[in-house]
């Protein structure tokens, strides 16, 4: 007898699919952006930094936009096999074999600051941000692509399944750039190289919120009869208040040309859903049905929804670290950023970048920057331009996952276009 093809996982994940700030500027370098970062752009990464502007100077940011999408398993070639009208065994095993690890892993970001400005040490922001990731795991794909092997008992659990998604806004306020050095100088004679220290606030409004909270399941079957029962529970919310804090400091000029910085981001950060908030239970069950009567009447599927409580979405606190140094008009830079805890906003273990920019004639920056996600196992590469003088600033990057050029090899893609304005 042929093997069964597991109807009810192809249900399953259907109806589970339905259920790390940044900023278009840091995107440009791969990431590497902590000691780069200056006037409007240092709101989301170092205040500090606003020691940059002259005292009566700054710059408006309009409209700047960045986004990306990796995921641990489809190469654009793969994408293009299966989004026929059928799979061949061979195209089901590829897929299966392309799977990295124990599940297939999404996640995907959205940036957008919708105005930026800056005036001397003080400056103020306005911006959206979206995250999201999933997890499937290999064996659902296994038992929805080839089917299920006789006599085997399969347990999926929320380790290898799960889905996160959160959207929000901030209004943001930062003021930077006050010279530790000279009041540590004035007031107790120390000698110190050039220290900054900044902050920033900000009020945070939640769009939109979804959290898988549970996702157990069992199954098993053999040549007359099949058990199973699968749960899932998601929680979802809209409309939130929450805020959260930033402080920086950055060393200029600690060595010829070489500045360090140290930001703590979510201090503490946190957003509060009470608009709406619900939670959903999916429900599949089958007891000792036998095969051949396996239908909707036989296999027990419910979904009910009731009335969740209020709840609090903790951002974690991210620690960044980075350096820059310079020679004329050639600039490297490292950094090393790793959350508290792990979130859909950012990796409890290293992110790790490195970027270098290049002006060219004084106007044009080109830029080749690579980060290294520990936590994913992966690397991008991003590639930029950018034309600017002393009033105006057009940038443009894209990024590749998995390829030092955009191939069809590629597990992710991602760009960033920034428009600035300097007075």
């Amino acid at each position: 007898m042929k093997r069964i093809l597991f109807f009810i996982a192809c249900m399953t994940l259907i109806t589970a699919i339905h259920a790390n700030t940044t900023s278009p500027a840091s995107a440009l370098y791969s990431g590497s952006y902590l000691q780069r970062s200056e006037g409007a752009n240092a709101v989301y990464w170092n205040p500090a930094r606003l020691y940059t502007n002259p005292s009566e100077g700054g710059d408006l940011i309009l409209l700047s936009t960045q986004g990306n999408f990796w995921n641990n398993t489809l190469d654009v070639d793969l994408y293009n096999k299966i989004s026929g009208d059928s799979l061949s065994m061979e195209t089901r095993e590829e897929i299966l074999n392309a799977i990295d690890g124990n599940y297939f892993d999404a996640n995907g970001e959205f940036h957008m600051m919708i105005v930026s400005w800056s005036k001397g040490r003080n400056a103020y922001s306005v911006g959206t941000h979206v995250y999201g990731n999933a997890k499937i795991s290999k064996e659902y794909f296994d038992l929805l692509l080839t089917g299920n092997d006789y006599g085997d008992d399969y347990h999926f659990s929320k380790d290898n399944n799960d889905l996160n998604l959160i959207g929000y806004g901030d209004l943001t306020i930062a003021y930077g750039g006050y010279p530790v050095h000279e009041f540590m100088d004035r007031h107790f004679d120390i000698e110190l190289p050039k220290i900054y220290v900044g902050f920033a606030v900000s009020a945070l409004f939640g769009a939109a919120v979804a959290e898988m909270k549970e996702f157990e399941g069992n199954f098993a079957a053999d040549s007359t009869a099949l058990e199973l029962d699968q749960t899932i529970r998601f929680r979802y919310g809209t409309g939130g208040i929450g805020a959260k804090a930033l402080i920086g400091v950055t060393v200029e000029d600690l060595y010829e040309n070489l500045s360090v910085g140290l930001t703590l981001d979510n201090l503490p950060g946190f957003i509060t859903w009470g608009a709406t908030t619900k939670e959903k239970y999916y429900s599949i069950k089958a007891d000792s049905v036998n095969i051949s009567e396996a239908d909707s009447d036989t296999i027990e599927n419910t979904e009910t929804t009731k009335d969740g409580d209020t709840f609090t979405t903790e951002l974690p606190l991210i620690f960044n670290l980075g350096a820059c140094y310079t020679w004329d008009d050639l600039s490297v830079s490292l950094d090393w950023r790793q959350a508290a805890k792990e979130s859909v906003i950012a990796s409890n273990k290293p992110m790790i970048s490195f970027a270098g920019e290049y002006l060219i004639a004084d106007m044009f920056p080109f830029r080749l920057g690579t980060s290294f996600d520990t936590g994913q196992d992966t690397y991008a590469i991003t590639y930029g331009i950018g034309y600017r003088n002393e009033k105006v600033e057009i940038d443009y990057a894209i990024q590749t996952y998995e390829q030092i050029f955009p191939t069809g090899e590629e597990t992710g893609t991602g760009y960033s276009l920034q428009l600035r304005l300097k007075y």
